[in-house]
């Protein structure tokens, strides 16, 4: 770190951490944001977002993600590639523990995403790599002309078929409930691509293949037989586990995982902030934590100034 004492320091750089630097640096607080993978989070996955207001052809979810770091870079607010690994109190501050060694801060605010949701199933982790991905951006490409699977039904797992359908020659989506829960123009879009077809009902129950993915044993809801499905590659996307561990003893999270803030953003722990997937009750979009990173920055500052506080 260039300096080990800050006003604020903000626990990952994706959408709502990017937003959240950028008001602080306009607040002329005096922030370091640390991101342990990307700068940009999960912004850099998406190939184009079309529900973020002003881009009616939408935007590349890189260029918005690189746009936003740049502009709070202008604002003086520094920028760290290490991994928070707890945060514990200090007098009326706290103590940031990275890898990189401990950070002192006034305030601190969480915008440490999520991280992709597993299957949960045997050779999952072994075969990744070669065969399973869980992000059709990065790997996408290498399935050209080749039939994929992609596991889930929300938004994320529609966009990823869309997009695998380009280079692929097939794409086979794999849900287990009765219908998509995507949105009505996605489903509309994935409906009219002839390169993609819907399973739905349908659990995976393993991964076959030995060093490479080969495909994969489904069992339809309501019957005791399997089948199989050959994909050389299978695309997870069944939601997300939010990034807090780091938090575990400092205050409590709720049963999955999120933090439980006010409508400040506000945590039980005063000068502890909450901005985006980590936080209990966000809705996912990135519009949505753009606003809750301005609003937490905000209440960084409050605080800061003896203002505010839990």
């Amino acid at each position: 770190m260039n300096s080990s004492s800050y006003d604020l320091v903000i626990s990952g750089c994706g959408a709502a951490g990017l937003s959240a630097g950028l008001q602080a640096g306009r607040l002329g607080l005096k922030t370091v944001m640390v991101e342990k993978e990307m700068i940009g989070g999960w912004l850099v996955n998406a190939d184009l977002i079309e529900d973020y207001p002003g881009f009616p052809d939408g935007v590349h979810g890189i260029n918005l993600g690189m746009s936003m770091s740049d502009q709070a870079e202008k604002l003086g607010v520094e920028m760290q590639l290490t991994e928070v690994t707890g945060v514990r109190r200090r007098g009326n501050g706290f103590v940031v523990e990275t890898f990189d060694g401990p950070v002192s801060a006034r305030a601190v605010v969480v915008a440490s995403g999520a991280s992709h949701g597993r299957l949960g199933i045997a050779r999952e982790e072994e075969l990744e790599g070669s065969g399973i991905s869980y992000c059709a951006t990065c790997d996408g490409a290498l399935f050209r002309n080749q039939t994929v699977a992609v596991v889930g039904g929300d938004d994320e797992a529609l966009r990823e078929a869309l997009y695998l359908a380009q280079p692929a020659a097939k794409v086979v989506i794999v849900h287990a409930k009765p219908q998509l829960d995507a949105c009505h123009l996605l489903r509309q879009r994935v409906a009219g691509n002839p390169k993609i077809e819907v399973r739905l009902g349908a659990t995976v129950e393993a991964i076959l293949g030995d060093t490479q993915v080969g495909g994969l044993q489904l069992r339809q809801a309501g019957t005791s037989a399997s089948s199989q499905l050959a994909v050389a590659g299978v695309f997870v996307a069944v939601g997300s586990r939010p990034n807090t561990e780091f938090l575990a003893g400092l205050l409590s999270l709720s049963p999955d995982g999120k933090v439980p803030a006010n409508a400040a953003l506000e945590t039980a722990v005063a000068g502890l902030l909450v901005a985006g997937m980590a936080r209990e009750g966000h809705v996912g979009h990135p519009a949505v934590a753009i606003g809750e990173g301005i609003v937490a920055a905000e209440s960084a500052k409050r605080f800061i100034d003896g203002k505010g506080g839990v």
